[in-house]
């Protein structure tokens, strides 16, 4: 906190006019903005963060984001690692460039990234900006490591904070479009099996006497697979080894003499089933969709995957979609809105007879579908400049936020927050030009975090 104070009065040294205000504890949601976007691009054991701006912020000549702030927070899940380190990149101009990474205990890390330059030194060159990238340091041969924005209490989605060129004052902005990024790695297991039947040597056949009848073949030989010892949510295992088929012909020449045996090898193409592996998959929602839609990465050898949803009252997990499509990894499905929800996907692979081989499920998924959009709205005065507002109730809502503004497409400022689902009006005093209002319902995550609602359409008074 401190640094972060220093770098502004920095900034003021540098801008000659640069405001010497701190990151509150505690967010003004009436000030807070949203649109913003953050990024965790991994690239082996490295993560590209990017930043996009904030919706509706253009850099022009008169606005430009000089200064910036924001952290990253690291958990280590399996392994262990050594310090991180930060590498801010090239393009990154700003006169303050600092990333204090701090341990919070043997098992997380801090990351606090801090950029302040002069008017001159804008952080956007346009919508993105490449910050830099973060150097992850496991030490040990398996390891899963998770990198995330960092929220704060009672909000859902992180944030950043910056300074214009022009501002007064430290702006706060959501980050919308975010994803934890996990960097992982787990023993290969051998593709050998442990005591294989080798084929002939083709050049000391173990019958090399002449075969009466020239193009009769010798038998074909494959090599033994043993059956995975893993039996974790496999319903059968089947043979998850290619084989390689071999075939030794010795017909007679014209001399009657025998030629040497020849050997026709016709390989499987087919990438072996790793049924060890765990499936890296997200679950996405979008404010005011109904839709939630589905991402994992594919799993070598699979023939398609199966989707999974947990039934909150008995806490089974129950088969609601099979993807027979190997190369498809995404997926969209309909969900009621102001509802949690938990899934897991696994792949599998088919043998020849139809029975199926499967893989680990992945880590438990979860998501919260965002509430409806508030309907309804009436506004109308109380006198003693009061408004009265009221609305019809939102179905799973557990609250409602209600906003002011001075003009309908305008900025508006959070006024009041609602915390039962039952309040369905409130009488609010008038500032002065307030005229226009919004509300939105909320609901609550696994985690308490509040998840919102789209607004609906502003209403004069």
């Amino acid at each position: 906190m401190k640094k972060w104070i220093g770098y502004i009065l920095i900034s003021f040294l540098l801008l000659f006019a640069f405001p010497s205000i701190a990151l509150a504890e505690e967010l003004d949601s009436s000030e807070v903005q949203t649109g913003a976007s953050g990024t965790l691009t991994e690239n082996g054991n490295d993560l590209m963060v990017a930043l996009t701006l904030p919706q509706g912020k253009t850099e022009n000549e008169g606005d430009k984001i000089t200064s910036l702030r924001f952290q990253l927070s690291i958990s280590i899940q399996n392994g262990s690692m050594d310090k991180p380190v930060f590498t801010f990149d090239e393009t990154i101009k700003s006169e303050v460039r600092d990333a204090e990474i701090t341990t919070e205990d043997s098992s997380n890390y801090l990351v606090d990234i801090i950029l302040s330059g002069t008017k001159d030194q804008s952080i956007f060159k346009n919508e993105t900006a490449n910050i830099g990238t973060l150097s992850l340091k496991p030490t040990t041969e398996e390891y899963q490591i998770s990198v995330d924005f960092v929220k704060k209490a009672d909000y859902k989605n992180p944030f950043i904070e910056y300074v214009t060129s022009m501002g007064q004052k430290t702006q706060t902005v959501f980050l919308e479009n975010f994803k934890t990024a996990v960097v992982e790695k787990e023993k290969t297991p051998s593709d050998t099996p442990d005591n294989p039947n080798k084929p002939n040597n083709p050049n000391t056949p173990s019958n090399p006497s002449v075969p009466s009848t020239p193009g009769i073949s010798g038998g074909t030989t494959t090599p033994s697979t043993e059956t995975p010892k893993d039996t974790e949510n496999t319903d059968k295992t089947e043979n998850n080894k290619p084989s390689t088929s071999e075939t030794v012909n010795k017909p007679e020449n014209n001399t009657g003499n025998t030629q040497e045996p020849s050997i026709s090898t016709t390989p499987n193409t087919k990438e072996t089933f790793d049924n060890k592996e765990k499936p890296k998959a997200e679950v996405i929602s979008k404010i005011g969709k109904k839709r939630i839609s589905f991402e994992w990465e594919q799993v070598n050898g699979a023939d398609g995957y199966i989707i999974y949803q947990k039934n909150t009252k008995t806490g089974k997990y129950k088969r609601i979609k099979t993807i027979s499509d190997p190369t498809k990894t995404t997926f969209q499905k309909k969900m009621k809105q102001g509802i949690s929800y938990s899934f897991k996907v696994r792949a599998y692979t088919t043998a020849e007879d139809g029975s199926k081989t499967f893989g680990k499920y992945s880590s438990v998924i979860s998501i919260t579908t965002a509430p409806a959009k508030v309907k309804g709205l009436k506004v109308k005065s109380a006198g003693n400049s009061k408004v009265k507002l009221s609305w019809k109730k939102v179905k799973n809502a557990k609250g409602y936020q209600i906003f002011s503004s001075k003009k309908k497409n305008g900025k508006y400022h959070l006024v009041k927050t609602l915390k039962k689902a039952s309040a369905l009006t409130a009488t609010i005093k008038q500032n002065r030009g307030q005229t226009y209002y919004k509300v939105r319902a909320f609901v609550k995550d696994a985690e308490n975090d509040r998840i919102y609602g789209n607004f609906c359409v502003g209403k004069k008074l």
